[in-house]
């Protein structure tokens, strides 16, 4: 049999990754899986220092101690809100709305 030229791949070539530019040698691209894990723990770890500097700022201090306990509420009903399983249903339905109006337009 006569060898064929390779079939050209319709999918574009990957990437590289932010850190193989600085280390050549460094040639891996993390999975989906792994960028997520990695989103979460850069989230958590904000939230961690935040939280320090907020109890380092508000706490030592008599007088502004109501000030951290508005804290605690507001990040408490704002992780409530984040995980509220009717809000993004209700967005999408929003959104939805206003793409068919601005189309019917």
């Amino acid at each position: 049999m006569a060898q064929s030229e390779p079939i050209p791949s319709i999918l574009p070539s990957p990437k590289p990754s932010f850190l193989s530019r600085f280390l050549p040698a460094l040639n891996y691209r993390p999975t989906l899986f792994g960028r997520s894990l990695f989103l979460l723990l850069a989230e958590f770890l904000a939230n961690v220092i935040i939280w320090i500097a907020t109890v380092a700022t508000f706490a030592p201090h008599q007088d502004k101690r109501g000030v951290l306990s508005l804290a605690v509420l507001a990040w408490s009903f704002g992780l409530r809100h984040g995980l509220d399983m009717g809000q993004l249903p209700s967005y999408s339905d929003v959104l939805s709305d206003q793409l068919t109006r601005s189309r019917e337009r």
